[in-house]
């Protein structure tokens, strides 16, 4: 699957943002339809390139799949490389380099999952800023582990009303 100029520029611009700005957590906004999923695959491809163990997060089980399935379209070679964590679809993977999680499933499990160099989180304007929220304690268990961990926020509404 060949990405669009636009979605060129939004994986550029994230690595561009990993090497000026290592300790700097980033989000990328796209407008709905724009092919975020596609974005978030060609990433997740060259962070495996580079070694990287990646943790795509999402809130529900149809985000979890679209992802998971995306990605295997982009990259049908390393389909061997996914597994998925979430109990609304039955599947509990977490030794593979590339795992699709639920954050309800994964919150208490973060030490499951190693070095996670990457950790990218769709729909990010969904993380709340209460540090006891399942994506906080998620993620802090993760750096525990890996203190470089970088967390890729992706959503279309950068905002949160409360």
């Amino acid at each position: 699957m060949e990405m669009r100029w636009y979605q060129k520029k939004a994986v550029e611009a994230f690595w561009d943002n990993a090497r000026r700005y290592p300790n700097d957590d980033p989000m990328l906004v796209l407008p709905t339809g724009a092919g975020k999923t596609i974005v978030m695959a060609y990433i997740i491809a060259e962070a495996v390139k580079w070694g990287m163990q990646v943790l795509v997060l999402a809130r529900t089980k149809e985000l979890i799949d679209q992802n998971q399935v995306k990605f295997e379209m982009c990259f049908p070679e390393m389909q061997n490389m996914t597994g998925v964590y979430c109990a609304g679809l039955g599947l509990r993977d977490y030794d593979k380099p590339i795992i699709f999680a639920s954050v309800q499933s994964v919150c208490n499990r973060g030490e499951l999952f190693g070095e996670r160099k990457l950790v990218i989180v769709d729909e990010c304007h969904q993380i709340p800023p209460n540090e006891d929220s399942q994506y906080q304690k998620l993620i802090k268990t993760i750096r525990e582990s890996c203190k470089s961990t970088k967390v890729l926020g992706l959503t279309a509404s950068p905002y949160r009303l409360d």
